[in-house]
């Protein structure tokens, strides 16, 4: 990631090729030094030649040396190759200055193309992270969607499932009222006939016993073992005598 403080190292490099500028003024004035030193040094030396040579013809050169030049102007010669020297080493510098300050020119012109770089593929990077955070959001808010509306059809299954299986119940419950109903009333249908057939029981007894009575049969007790076949028989005649006598 590209911090803040690389940007701002960026345009402290970018602030550089002014500077350079001025190493290449400095350079310029040194060498301009240079050349006009060194043109000085060589109108000394022609006057100083010229000047031994008219001592010699008149013979006023007693102070010049061998060489036709007197000390106050070998005094200025050589302040003059001194400032020739120093102008050199001044240039020397300024021009090696120079070159460095190129040569970091070139390097900072180099860290912001890296920077710039740097740059556009962080862009590029952010905007694909964008791009997938969108997509990633957009799937699970379907896969979420898709949840919802199989649980909403579950739970209207389960509602119409609920439905049926509750009319069913109501159908079972009718039917099994409607029985319960219907038992009740054959109880009461049974129990109404046992007690008419345990009264014409009784009725049927009490004749026999009345017809036995009127004809002098003497009633013997019914057994245990054949009372049931035996009331019914006796019944039966008893019925039928009953039957007769009234004819």
């Amino acid at each position: 990631m590209i911090t803040v403080s690389t940007r701002c190292e960026s345009d402290t490099i970018l602030a550089m090729p002014s500077r350079s500028c001025g190493a290449g003024q400095t350079e310029k004035t040194a060498k301009e030094a240079l050349d006009e030193a060194v043109g000085k040094e060589n109108a000394a030396a022609a006057g100083s030649g010229t000047g031994g040579g008219a001592g010699g013809a008149d013979g006023s050169g007693s102070d010049s040396g061998g060489d036709g030049m007197t000390a106050a102007e070998k005094e200025a010669l050589e302040n003059m190759r001194n400032k020739v020297s120093e102008a050199a080493a001044k240039y020397e510098k300024e021009k090696k200055d120079f070159e460095e300050c190129k040569k970091k020119l070139a390097e900072a012109k180099q860290r912001v193309a890296d920077i710039k770089q740097q740059l556009a593929d962080y862009d590029v990077k952010l905007a694909a992270q964008t791009q997938l955070h969108i997509q990633q959001k957009e799937l699970k808010k379907k896969a979420k969607q898709a949840k919802i509306e199989a649980a909403e059809v579950k739970v209207k299954a389960a509602e119409e499932k609920f439905e049926k299986l509750d009319s069913i119940r109501v159908q079972k419950d009718t039917v099994l009222a409607r029985v319960k109903a219907d038992n009740r009333v054959a109880q009461a249908n049974l129990l109404k006939h046992k007690k008419s057939h345990e009264e014409a029981k009784k009725f049927l007894e009490f004749a026999r016993l009345r017809l036995q009575k009127l004809r002098g049969v003497k009633i013997a007790p019914p057994t245990k073992s054949g009372a049931s076949l035996a009331g019914g028989v006796s019944v039966l005649v008893l019925a039928s005598a009953l039957a007769a006598t009234l004819a």
